[in-house]
């Protein structure tokens, strides 16, 4: 709310990125900044996680003021964006199989995240803690006293596993040393036990 009374009160824009809301498993869904004003913010999303990346289809939900500018920046900087890609996920939504398609993954990501969390129960037992499970692809795993040092992700890389360790992604240094990136989407069982077991073997 302070953001977009700043927004009314400065005559500026919010650019609001609803980064995977669509997979939402815990809890009510959280309203967007733009439902509160949509002449001050500028929603915009992606189909690369609902669908596909090499779909390279997004959009941008604009305040009725600025749709004219907005298409002739378009038009100016890549002309047209493919007809037919347009046209195929415009019936694909139309006909409801979008909505039953997020529908159908969302129940696949969440048993995956539970499935995680419960692993993560095995291999690392009162030692740890996760941060923004309750939506997304990907969840932060806070290790008690262990540090991800540059040395220890490289070991647990060679080993191959691929972490992204929270620190590379923060403003404010030596805050998350004991936080990595863990994505479970596209893994199967077998795969996070092999990868949970890699990772604790590197730890020692």
């Amino acid at each position: 709310m302070d953001l977009v009374k700043y927004a009314r009160e400065s005559g500026c824009y919010l650019v609001e990125d609803d980064y995977d809301s669509e997979f939402r498993y815990d809890g009510a869904p959280v309203n967007s900044l733009y439902e509160l004003d949509p002449d001050r913010v500028i929603y915009i999303g992606t189909f690369s996680k609902i669908l596909f990346p090499s779909l390279r289809l997004g959009y941008i939900v604009l305040p009725p003021q600025l749709i004219m500018q907005f298409r002739e920046w378009k038009r100016l900087g890549d002309h047209h964006t493919n007809s037919i890609s347009q046209l195929a996920l415009m019936r694909f939504i139309e006909s409801g199989d979008l909505e039953r398609h997020i529908r159908h993954m969302k129940k696949v990501y969440r048993n995956r995240r539970n499935l995680l969390l419960e692993l993560l129960d095995q291999y690392f037992p009162n030692q740890y803690r996760v941060l923004g499970d309750s939506a997304g692809m990907h969840m932060i795993l806070d290790l008690r006293g262990i540090e991800f040092s540059p040395d220890l992700v490289q070991r647990i890389t060679d080993s191959g596993v691929y972490v992204v360790p929270v620190e590379e992604h923060s403003v404010m240094k030596g805050l998350h040393l004991n936080q990595i990136i863990m994505g479970y989407a596209h893994l199967t069982r077998q795969d996070m036990e092999l990868g949970l077991q890699r990772i604790k073997s590197a730890i020692k």
